[in-house]
């Protein structure tokens, strides 16, 4: 499933407050989780980028396709709506959202995604502490099933997030996260790459079953 199918079916997700919320058959439930160390993930599997997309970042700054843009504004609308502004100018504080593509999973399909913002802005995220570039936020899990279109959104603490791609030493080949997933034992994988090196305690991983 693509973008613009996930996003056709992701219109009736509904959010409460700051709280990880699920819309089932019109009933909200909330649905946190905790994250915890990744086990080993099997060899060879393929680790693909999460990629970025900005908002209220300048004009045209990470803005992605309208499809991207749209489902990811749709999954996290509370906490962008809650963000404060900076100035008297109507400007808010940036905020920066990593994702994956859509995982199949047969009879569902699968998006990850982490918004990270300053501290002061959003009070889930930790800001990154030097030398470390990456900031600790919650990593979001929005799951729907392919038949009924109905779609559970859980919340992980405790992920990093990282995302760079100012030259010359932070690249974004060199700062940002990844994610395998195994489909053999439905588990998503995320590492941390900062300057180009593996950063092990980011390592996590999430059951999708």
């Amino acid at each position: 499933m693509n973008f613009r199918n996930f996003l056709a079916r992701a219109r009736g997700l509904v959010f409460i407050g700051m709280a990880a919320a699920t819309l089932l058959g019109g009933q909200a439930v909330n649905a946190q989780a905790r994250s915890k160390p990744a086990d080993a993930p099997a060899p060879g599997l393929k680790w693909s980028l999460m990629p970025m997309i900005a908002f209220d970042y300048g004009p045209g700054k990470y803005k992605g396709t309208p499809d991207k843009s749209k489902l990811l504004g749709t999954i996290w609308a509370d906490v962008l709506k809650s963000i404060p502004y900076i100035d008297s100018d109507g400007r808010k504080f940036p905020s920066f959202v990593i994702y994956s593509e859509p995982i199949d999973l047969g009879d569902s399909t699968v998006v990850f995604t982490s918004l990270s913002a300053a501290r002061a802005a959003y009070g889930k995220c930790e800001d990154s502490v030097n030398p470390d570039l990456f900031s600790i936020c919650p990593m979001v899990m929005v799951k729907q099933n392919k038949a009924t279109g109905k779609a559970t959104r859980t919340e992980f603490n405790n992920f990093c997030h990282l995302y760079y791609e100012d030259p010359p030493a932070q690249t974004v080949e060199g700062n940002h996260v990844q994610m395998a997933f195994d489909a053999s034992k439905g588990r998503a994988y995320f590492k941390v790459i900062q300057y180009g090196k593996h950063v092990p305690s980011c390592d996590r991983v999430v059951s999708v079953r």
